[in-house]
């Protein structure tokens, strides 16, 4: 699995700039954005993270763990079909279920590759691609790209990466703070 931030710096800036002028900062301030963004999350001005959009590419993500994010209701998903070539098919397979089917006999394997087979004898037989996702395992592997502003990106931060929250999961957004600290502005947010 893989995440890109796909919002540059400069973009953040200029969203900054948006959201400062809107809380009647002057232009002319000495104060640079940064330090304006800072002063109003310390006074608790947090809807001018509304203003802060940010955009992830996510690669190799489960089609189980996409819908832990697509279930936040202010992010804005767009995912890759499940009606897969089937040389794509690969298959998150978590190491809890290599350690009980280990590879000795090949069981792991077998099951993927018998996945693969049923997958592609349906389709070459004529049953519609939408039909013929329904057999394939949640593990698939899709792309996605997910939209949302800083307070939203907080609250998936905040929940997604929890004790509790499912290893895949909590291993994209991790992945997706990471990303995000390589702007400057988001960097001391994200600490």
């Amino acid at each position: 699995m893989k995440t890109k931030l796909l919002t540059t710096q400069e973009q953040i800036f200029t969203q900054v700039e948006n959201a400062v002028i809107s809380l009647g900062q002057c232009r002319q301030s000495e104060l640079t954005f940064e330090k304006l963004l800072k002063i109003a999350l310390v006074r608790k001005h947090e809807s001018i993270m509304e203003y802060i959009n940010l955009t992830f590419l996510i690669e190799g993500i489960s089609f189980t763990s996409h819908v832990h994010l697509i279930r936040h209701r202010l992010t804005t998903p767009m995912c890759q079909s499940s009606r897969v070539e089937l040389d794509d098919i690969e298959i998150v397979i978590p190491e809890s279920v290599k350690a009980v089917l280990n590879d000795k006999d090949h069981t792991l394997n077998d099951w993927c590759y018998d996945v693969r087979k049923m997958y592609k004898y349906l389709i070459d037989n004529n049953v519609p691609a939408e039909d013929a996702r329904y057999l394939l395992p949640q593990g698939v592997k899709i792309n996605m790209a997910i939209h949302m502003n800083l307070r939203e990106f907080k609250h998936v931060i905040n929940m997604r990466t929890a004790v509790s929250a499912h290893w895949e999961i909590r291993s994209v957004v991790e992945s997706m703070i990471e990303n995000s600290k390589e702007v400057s502005l988001l960097r001391d947010f994200l600490k």
